[in-house]
């Protein structure tokens, strides 16, 4: 019987090792924190330069935060201290949205440009909100609102047309 060198697995393992492991080449991008605690990225544009998500502070108060060539900017509420979470961004990477404290101090779905700032896109009646997606262009936005009584019912957003109610309860 004649000694094999190497078995049909160790043989399997070792083309693997080198067919597949050029293929699993990255890198990973180190985004920041806003000199904060940490940092969670939720949502990436379609070509992967824009990223947005949320920064936590040493007492875990959050940010809202757009990360483009490089550099990362807090999304903050304007005109009063409070919090802000990016959930997602168009795929052209123009548009953020997600949802903040407004001045009454309830959750309120936001769009954000960096030209604009921040818009606020209604509760549809209720007493809060996120918006969770954007379409490419960010000119159709999608999320939730939740009412008094804290039932919960999607909305789409379009540009110049404002919020409209997709279904009752969610």
């Amino acid at each position: 019987m004649k000694r094999r060198l190497c078995t049909w697995g160790s043989m399997t393992a070792l083309m693997g090792a080198f067919c597949v492991a050029p293929c699993f080449a990255q890198s990973l991008t180190w985004l920041g924190t806003l000199d904060y605690r940490f940092s969670i990225a939720n949502d990436v544009s379609d070509d992967g330069s824009v990223v947005v998500g949320i920064a936590y502070t040493p007492n875990f108060d959050f940010r809202a935060f757009y990360w483009r060539n490089g550099r990362m900017e807090p999304i903050a509420p304007p005109r009063w201290q409070g919090w802000s979470q990016a959930y997602g961004v168009s795929g052209d990477g123009s548009v953020v949205v997600g949802d903040m404290m407004d001045s009454v101090g309830y959750m309120a779905a936001f769009r954000w440009t960096p030209s604009a700032g921040v818009e606020f896109l209604g509760a549809l009646g209720g007493v809060s909100g996120r918006a969770s997606a954007a379409s490419y262009d960010g000119s159709t936005i999608v999320g939730w609102a939740e009412a008094r009584n804290e039932d919960r019912f999607a909305f789409r957003w379009r540009q110049g047309q404002g919020c409209k109610r997709w279904a009752r309860r969610m």
